[in-house]
């Protein structure tokens, strides 16, 4: 049995995410006792950007991972990373976007699904977000050289300057895929309020998390979130944008591990939303 697959059934045991979530909230008031000022999600920033450059696989980020079906770890290459997000990034891509709107990829990561958002839509119309440079980083370098120079996809950290630059930009899709699931239970308003400064009128925003009946752990970094959880925190910080849910299509019930939904924010505006600029 591989590590990997032996990690997870030890996962799937009833004592195994107590002991490590105790470990990891252990090892994070370490890491913020020595970086005051610092969040959950610089913490964890740091810890996935050590385990990269070890040279480490991670399932979603860097330039090693799992493919499917695979015993071992692979090292990506530019043709072996064009099939990763495939699944993900249609379920976006079938929620009204289309190729001339205005995207961000809100927690971008190393552009596992930005890729094909980059190489669906025109020239500079996508932009992806992340507190991680070195994860961006690692997934430019990935991607088609020639298509980069072609699209001209905006990339960078996800602070108060860019997400400022995001609004002033008036996006009109937003996605967020694997990030919600990433954010303690603390941190919620925050990722909402962000998410709140770059939408404009006409924006939709479509997140995919993992749902539960009431607020889970369900690994040492990793939550499930009610429905109503999450939009009671949406509403309270933004009070004029409309939340609804919705499951996954027929067909994509399991994905990623399965359990997950999608929340669709919209901040309407008759005036402007759905006319191409």
């Amino acid at each position: 049995m591989s590590p990997r697959r032996f990690a997870q059934r030890l996962e799937r045991l009833p004592f195994a995410v107590p002991l490590t979530a105790a470990l990891a909230d252990y090892r994070a008031k370490r890491w913020l006792k020595r970086n005051p000022g610092r969040t959950f999600a610089d913490y964890y920033v740091a810890l996935n950007e050590a385990r990269i450059d070890s040279g480490r696989p991670h399932p979603t980020l860097g330039k090693a991972g799992y493919s499917s079906g695979a015993k071992r770890a692979t090292k990506w290459t530019t043709d072996s990373f064009r099939e990763r997000g495939r699944d993900q990034w249609s379920v976006f891509r079938e929620h009204g976007l289309e190729p001339w709107m205005r995207t961000v990829d809100y927690g971008c990561g190393s552009l596992r699904l930005g890729q094909h958002a980059i190489e669906y839509l025109d020239p500079q119309r996508y932009c992806g977000i992340d507190p991680s440079q070195h994860f961006i980083d690692a997934g430019l370098a990935l991607l088609d050289p020639a298509m980069v120079a072609a699209k001209l996809p905006w990339v960078g950290g996800l602070d108060d300057q860019t997400i400022d630059r995001i609004h002033e930009w008036k996006p009109q899709f937003i996605f967020s895929n694997a990030v919600l699931q990433h954010v303690p239970p603390a941190d919620l308003p925050t990722y909402f309020e962000r998410l709140d400064r770059m939408m404009t009128p006409g924006c939709v925003a479509i997140i995919m998390f993992p749902c539960a009946t009431t607020e889970k752990r369900i690994k040492a970094t990793s939550w499930a979130y009610p429905q109503a959880q999450l939009e009671r925190i949406a509403k309270r910080v933004a009070a004029d944008i409309e939340v609804e849910f919705a499951a996954l299509p027929k067909g994509r019930e399991r994905l990623s591990g399965g359990g997950r939904r999608l929340m669709i924010l919209r901040r309407l505006d008759s005036a402007t939303s759905g006319v191409q600029a």
